[in-house]
């Protein structure tokens, strides 16, 4: 096992074997749901006539300040080039649990981690309810979770990439602060400059919801503080059982080795989770589980770091071996 485990971190040939079973083992059972009917009323209430229209009137300039027109469009050629809209979700669902490996790949330098992270990202209910919906599909959080990805790779690209998701939710907004604290805080290249990127990102977002009114609109409402605590626990009953169990093993079994990009996995997770409460303080939004897929892929990195800082106090705790002989001279 050990021999196995230092070979899937070594070669990057063997952790994609492994990769593809994960991959083929999530996708190959959704291929039955391309057929389904869109059980969601926000399909037809929402989502239908977009659907349905030419792709060429969602990219007018009326559209492009209204709308999440990168979802739609993405919806429209799924529906009309494809013939079924939920193909492109369906891909983008595949393409996010490829990325989960390389979310927790990348933030560890471990291909254990990234493996492990893929993997439960792919059971994860806040993945599975909605992998194939076209009403709600996971274009935004796919569009995040690549930035982060490309921060450790393309650093100059990620914010660059960011603005794909605010266009395909405007709910991407409220995660700009945790992605500055990545990218000042994350081991990546070009931090400088990176940095102006994303601050000149986060200045044209801020301009844009003040002047042109993106998103919901802005109030002070205290009142819903408690409402937005409540829901937020509501909209994540099903996974905070498994969340506790494994924030119980890092607490009890801290390792003395060091995971590399711990913190910035639990200032993605704190962040988050954080949003709930201020949506509902500063707007009338309203949050629903479906929005929390991001969280389910950084909860993902956060199980494959502590099954990783258990092995590495299994191995401590064991006794070592004496060295037995004589020294020759």
């Amino acid at each position: 096992m050990k021999s196995l485990i230092v070979t899937i971190r070594n070669k990057k040939q063997i952790a994609w074997v492994f990769l593809t079973v994960i991959l083929a083992s999530y996708s190959i059972p959704l291929v039955q749901e391309l057929d389904d009917i869109e059980p969601y009323p926000d399909y037809y209430i929402m989502v239908l006539d977009y659907i349905r229209c030419n792709p060429i009137e969602l990219v007018e300039p009326i559209n492009l300040a209204q709308s999440p027109f990168i979802k739609y469009l993405l919806l429209c050629f799924s529906n009309n080039v494809l013939g079924n809209d939920r193909i492109i979700p369906f891909a983008f669902s595949i393409g996010l649990v490829y990325l989960v490996y390389l979310l927790g790949h990348y933030i560890t330098n471990d291909r254990i981690i990234g493996l492990v992270s893929s993997a439960s990202f792919s059971i994860n209910p806040l993945l599975t309810m909605y992998d194939t919906s076209p009403a709600y599909n996971q274009f935004w959080a796919f569009f995040v979770v690549l930035s982060v990805v490309l921060l450790y790779k393309k650093s100059i690209i990620a914010p660059l990439v960011y603005p794909l998701a605010i266009l395909s939710k405007i709910l991407a907004v409220s995660y700009l602060p945790v992605f500055v604290y990545n990218v000042i805080f994350g081991k990546i290249q070009h931090k400088k400059l990176t940095f102006v990127i994303t601050m000149a990102l986060v200045a044209v977002g801020v301009i844009s919801i003040v002047t042109q009114g993106f998103g919901p609109a802005i109030s002070f409402n205290p009142e819903r503080a408690v409402d937005g605590s409540l829901q937020l626990l509501i909209h994540l009953m099903v996974i905070l059982p498994i969340l506790g169990v494994f924030v119980l093993f890092m607490v009890m079994f801290k390792s003395k080795t060091k995971i590399t990009g711990t913190k910035i996995v639990y200032a993605w997770m704190g962040w988050i989770l954080l949003t709930t409460p201020l949506l509902y303080v500063f707007s009338q939004d309203y949050q629903f589980s479906y929005r929390y897929v991001p969280f389910a892929a950084f909860m993902s990195v956060f199980i494959g770091i502590s099954i990783v800082n258990f092995g590495n106090k299994v191995k401590e705790m064991l006794p070592k071996k004496k060295v037995t002989g004589e020294l020759k001279t």
